[in-house]
């Protein structure tokens, strides 16, 4: 399965780029409300950043309609981004698993 989505911010390069550090994705996930999150890697040079994260989400219709078709209770995501400050643009890796 393939899910394609485009993401457009309307904030200057710095301040995405900040959208994505380790305690600002915690952050977010948490209020999603996902579970057992972890930051596999992260790494931020000025020109880049890429961060690895790992979390647990339940599989209750609050999410878009791809994930609902993993037919059970809990599903597992790995998810890296990785953004360029020069290129104003990133790339979305997203892995998903079913787990009890």
């Amino acid at each position: 399965m393939q899910f394609n989505d485009k993401h457009t911010f309307d904030k200057p390069a710095a301040a995405v780029m900040k959208m994505f550090s380790t305690g600002l994705l915690r952050a977010q996930v948490q209020d999603l409300g996902y579970r057992d999150i972890g930051i596999l890697e992260h790494s931020s040079d000025g020109k880049k950043v890429r961060i690895k994260a790992r979390f647990t989400a339940k599989s209750d219709g609050r999410h878009s309609d791809f994930r609902q078709e993993i037919p059970r209770r809990f599903q597992r995501h790995t998810q890296t981004d990785a953004l360029g400050h020069r290129e104003k643009t990133g790339r979305l890796e997203a892995g998903i698993k079913a787990c009890r």
